[in-house]
């Protein structure tokens, strides 16, 4: 059985501590992708590929802010790694 990580869009940078320019950052609820100003797929599209990379294949898009576009996106990627691993 496998969990399910929650994945949410900002608007807003991430903490320091994740880095400058920090595309993605984790809490006690999941994965949160930070856009920066604007609806930016490739970063929707980065941090698929960096859950990705740590493992984390179970998705919810979850919260605010997932439109068709940002939704197609990020499953595009993962749909794609997950030929790649197979």
């Amino acid at each position: 059985m496998s969990n399910t990580m929650s994945v949410f869009l900002s608007q807003e940078a991430a903490a320091p501590q994740w880095g400058e320019k920090a595309i993605i950052s984790f809490t006690d609820t999941g994965a949160t992708v930070h856009l920066g100003e604007g609806h930016d797929l490739g970063a929707i599209q980065r941090a698929a590929r960096k859950l990705d990379a740590q493992g984390i294949s179970n998705a919810t898009l979850a919260g605010e802010g997932w439109d068709l576009e940002s939704t197609w996106a990020f499953i595009k990627v993962i749909a794609t790694q997950e030929k790649r691993h197979k």
